[in-house]
């Protein structure tokens, strides 16, 4: 029998995680911070040692990160049901929106997210697939057991923080549908362009 689930509980954890991941991303992004990587992978690997309850509590999945929700949703590992993996989408998303606002109102700047310079819309999207993938397959391995493994915070954010030095050049390095909504989302609001790579991401 699947575990009761908080609604509001569900929607609000990952709101909150995906907000402050999304922030320090945006924080990052537009300070030009060197070890953006580093940051953004560290504040990863603590929100997931800090709110995963193991896989059979939806309301603290700890995901952040559409592509991992759905990951999770296909491996059919947890009990994680299409309700609930609904309901982590949505507070991915408006976790993502809020947070691209937020750094716009506290730096009075935004970006956006495209294929780096010399590099091809196809190229960026297959990187984006393939380490995406990578986040999703390492979360899975790592929370597959009702005890988690002990370094399974520590192992997703590494593959955050090797992703953002590999491929940051190449396409942004998102990884998560959520990010980039929202900061392709306050851009747009700032300036009514910069979402012709939505679908990229």
């Amino acid at each position: 029998m699947k575990p009761r689930v908080s609604n509001s509980q569900a929607f609000f954890s990952e709101f909150v995680g995906t907000f402050f991941l999304v922030f320090t991303f945006g924080l990052n992004a537009l300070q030009h911070t060197a070890l953006g990587p580093v940051s953004v992978g560290s504040i990863y690997a603590a929100l997931v040692f800090a709110t995963f309850g193991g896989e059979d509590l939806p309301s603290r999945a700890a995901h952040f990160n559409p592509a991992v929700t759905v990951g999770v949703l296909l491996g059919r590992r947890s009990s994680l049901g299409l309700g609930s993996a609904l309901l982590l989408l949505l507070g991915q998303c408006v976790g993502g929106l809020v947070a691209g606002l937020t750094y716009f109102t506290v730096l009075s700047a935004t970006f956006s997210l495209r294929p780096g310079e010399g590099h091809s819309a196809n190229s960026a999207f297959i990187v984006e697939v393939v380490f995406s993938a990578v986040l999703a397959l390492v979360f899975l391995g790592v929370t597959s057991q009702r005890q988690p493994h002990p370094y399974h915070g520590l192992a997703v954010g590494s593959v955050v923080t090797a992703a953002g030095f590999a491929i940051g050049g190449l396409s942004g390095c998102a990884l998560n549908p959520a990010l980039a909504l929202g900061v392709l989302g306050s851009h747009w609001a700032a300036t009514g362009r910069g979402t012709e790579f939505l679908h990229l991401y």
